[in-house]
């Protein structure tokens, strides 16, 4: 192949050739595109606590490969279930559900985050660490707890309710110990985001309180003033706003997100009004999601809204709207999707997961940030159950797509692009630095089209014939100068 090349810089975001037009395409290029890997019991990954090394590895492999042929582009990887670790952590001990013994590191050694991250990366997949921030035991005993483990450490705030184990919020001790967990996280591993899921003070069980008598007595002492109700969700605002800053401080461009339950004070003048019913996470789990999102203390919410269209008590597009609608700083708003109903007791069809992706991409919402889906949760791919897999990989994202921007986060120093060539068939650059990814644009039909997401350590792409661009994209997600290349 003869080539040639044209180099041009131009601005950020929005551009187009001479003679080009920009078609907004019923799939869109930037969206965000992200599974669920599920490690509590064993749901998703790996596929037994008994398995070898290589085989968790290989089924790890076997999940990416799947979602870059499908041209997912995020994976939220369960890395602590139950205040342990699935990764080599400084703070809690190794998981039971990845070597069988709480404590027990894997051998031969290894560390799945790290082995996640390098694959994934390699893929032009984003990883996202998925914590649970209070819950110590996915059994109501403390049995087969390791000497180490936050429970054992600090017995006088971890309780026994209904089928767990909880570490109480209130403890300053206990919030200490989570944000060391977050500091040591983002420190030493290249995660992309940090995301909790719903569980905060746990789902209610009818007549039986959470047992923190003595700590909120504590509280009162000391001359606090607040309704037990009020003293609790301030506990999780707290640290929702501490883990924010110190993700922020450490990181920036690092993606705080949380997927709480998907319904918000029913009936309520400041909730969802009727028809919408359900359980009230702000009363009984004293998870004021609505503030975190009107303060700016996350930077993506992922409602989990694992309800169909056309019920009107909980209708999917309904509670999608109110989260837009209460969304006044523009942060990213993903909602959370119910794969796994397709194949319990309500046997949902595919086309309900696909008709809530296009709701989900209708441009008023995306307008109002509702850029993007999680899917709860892998295995559902997985298993190609009814055809899903094969659904989105031909018809829902059959092209790539790049995650949005953090227009709030500072952007970093522009990556400069340097002595980019054309050598035969492959593309090379020299840059300033690594980036987050690069990104390979091609023009199609006289529109620009995503083709590629690169490694941000890579220096080169093989391409065929046409015109180009490759661009830089920062830790905020932000696109960098565009260099035009022509190969003839």
């Amino acid at each position: 192949m003869q080539s040639l090349f044209i180099i041009l810089f131009w601005g950020t975001l929005s551009w187009a050739l001479p003679g080009s037009r920009e078609i907004h395409p019923l799939v869109p290029d930037v969206e965000f595109r992200a599974l669920f890997l599920a490690t509590a019991w064993n749901i998703d990954w790996p596929s037994s606590s008994s398995a070898s090394p290589a085989t968790q590895q290989q089924e790890l492999i076997d999940y990416l490969d799947l979602m870059q042929e499908a041209n997912f582009n995020a994976l939220h990887f369960h890395v602590r279930p139950a205040s342990d670790a699935l990764y080599a952590s400084n703070v809690d001990p190794w998981s039971r559900f990845l070597t069988g013994t709480q404590g027990t590191a894997p051998n031969p050694l290894w560390d799945p985050l790290s082995f996640c991250i390098t694959e994934a990366h390699s893929r032009g997949i984003e990883v996202h660490a998925w914590l649970n921030p209070y819950r110590a035991n996915t059994a109501a005993s403390f049995d087969g707890l390791h000497s180490s483990h936050i429970a054992n450490v600090l017995r006088q705030y971890a309780y026994i309710y209904d089928s767990y184990v909880y570490m109480d919020p209130a403890s300053l001790q206990v919030e200490d110990w989570l944000i060391e967990v977050i500091e040591d996280i983002i420190a030493r591993y290249d995660v992309d985001g940090i995301h909790y899921d719903d569980y905060f003070y746990p789902y209610p069980v009818a007549g039986v309180d959470f047992p923190d008598d003595a700590t909120y007595e504590d509280y009162l002492q000391g001359g606090g003033t607040l309704a037990r109700d009020d003293w609790r969700r301030a506990n999780v605002d707290r640290m929702v706003e501490r883990t924010y800053m110190t993700i922020k401080n450490e990181k920036p461009g690092c993606v705080f997100s949380i997927s709480p339950f998907g319904i918000y004070r029913p009936g309520h003048p400041e909730g969802m009004a009727p028809p919408i019913v359900g359980m009230d996470p702000y009363s009984e789990m004293y998870a004021d999601a609505k503030l975190w999102l009107q303060m700016g203390w996350v930077d993506a919410m992922a409602p989990q809204i694992y309800w169909a269209i056309d019920p009107p008590a909980q209708s999917y597009p309904v509670i999608v709207d109110w989260w837009l609608d209460n969304n006044p700083l523009g942060r990213l708003v993903y909602p959370c999707n119910g794969v796994y109903k397709m194949s319990d007791f309500n046997d949902w069809p595919v086309s309900e997961i696909v008709n809530q992706v296009d709701l989900t991409r209708d441009e008023g919402r995306r307008g109002k940030e509702c850029l993007g889906n999680n899917f709860y949760s892998a295995k559902s791919f997985r298993d190609n159950t009814k055809g899903l897999y094969d659904v989105f990989q031909a018809d829902v994202y059959p092209t790539p797509a790049v995650t949005p921007p953090l227009g709030w986060i500072e952007a970093a120093t522009p990556i400069q692009m340097d002595a980019v060539q054309v050598d035969g068939d492959i593309i090379t650059w020299t840059s300033s630095g690594d980036a987050m990814f690069w990104r390979l644009y091609c023009l199609q039909d006289d529109t620009w089209r995503l083709c590629q997401i690169i490694p941000g350590r890579e220096r080169s792409v093989e391409v065929t014939k046409g015109i180009y661009t490759v661009v830089a994209v920062d830790a905020s997600r932000r696109e960098g100068d565009k260099v035009l290349v022509t190969v003839e």
